[in-house]
């Protein structure tokens, strides 16, 4: 809600131009996924001593979508959507 001076500064809408809205409503969500392969090989073996050889692979993809909904003033229910892809 706006402040007891009416004023709220809808910055996501257009960072260059000041556009005031009586409500806004934000939400997010985030999705995660992560896949993991570890290889190991045993190379050498005895009473004294031991060789092994390792790797592997990580991969992972996020998903953020960022929603603000603004109302009045300059805008009539307006959702401004910010949505970014990892991998």
């Amino acid at each position: 809600m706006a402040a007891n001076d009416g004023t709220l500064f809808a910055t996501r809408s257009h960072p260059k131009i000041n556009e005031t809205a009586m409500t806004a409503n934000a939400s997010g969500e985030l999705y995660q996924d992560t896949f993991v392969l570890e290889l190991r090989r045993s190379l050498l073996k005895s009473d004294q001593a031991a060789f092994d050889i390792y790797g592997g692979f990580i991969w992972g993809e996020n998903d953020q979508r960022f929603v603000i909904n603004y109302d009045g003033f300059d805008f009539n229910q307006v959702d401004v959507q910010n949505t970014t892809t990892v991998k």
